[in-house]
């Protein structure tokens, strides 16, 4: 089942951001986040999940690059 909350993306990609910064620095590599100026930071829906699925993408992002950095950018399309 889904929760349904509301939350603000921004944070919830900067604890993500947060809670893997160790692991790419140890890897010496660089972990940036950019959120797009215009971008509804307020959403509703599965923080938990999202959060876990944005954990698991940039965990593997870290996994795979050997040197340089990994950008997380949010924005619309």
């Amino acid at each position: 089942e889904l929760e349904i909350l509301d939350f603000d993306i921004g944070n919830c990609v900067e604890e993500v951001a947060e809670l893997l910064a160790a692991s790419a620095h140890s890897k010496s590599l660089e972990l940036a986040t950019l959120i797009e100026p215009h971008l509804p930071r307020s959403l509703r829906g599965d923080y938990s999940r999202l959060r876990q699925i944005l954990t698991n993408l940039i965990s593997n992002a870290i996994k795979f690059t050997a040197e340089g950095e990994v950008v997380v950018r949010l924005g619309l399309e």
